[in-house]
């Protein structure tokens, strides 16, 4: 069964390109321009992985993981933001994160964080 990655990033050239990796790689992808439509895509169809900003319109990326995690305290979430390090203080009511990787992405470590997630 393919695996479903909701990608939740407000800059479309960015989510194109998390796309294209993670299709080539064998996922299935959904992207959404902000964390309410991302939400609004969990709660459709479910994910394996959520992938988000921090900093996005509407429904900023903690605010996504927050209501997430209510609804399935087990998914994997993967920050990608350059406004945080791997070792930034994440509020902890957010639930545990898997992996934090800086933008710019590069593709490769995305793609092993995906992997590491999931597996």
């Amino acid at each position: 069964m393919t695996q479903h990655v909701i990608v939740a990033e407000d800059e479309g050239l960015i989510a194109l390109g998390y796309k294209y990796v993670l299709v080539e790689a064998g996922y299935k992808v959904t992207c959404c321009p902000d964390g309410v439509k991302a939400l609004e895509a969990f709660r459709k169809t479910s994910a394996d992985l959520i992938l988000t900003d921090l900093r996005m319109p509407n429904l900023d990326g903690l605010g996504l993981v927050e209501q997430v995690r209510q609804i399935s305290p087990d998914v994997p979430v993967i920050i990608a933001s350059g406004h945080v390090t791997p070792d930034s203080a994440i509020p902890n009511s957010t639930g545990a994160f898997t992996s934090i990787v800086m933008k710019p992405v590069c593709y490769r470590a995305l793609l092993k964080a995906v992997k590491a997630a999931l597996s």
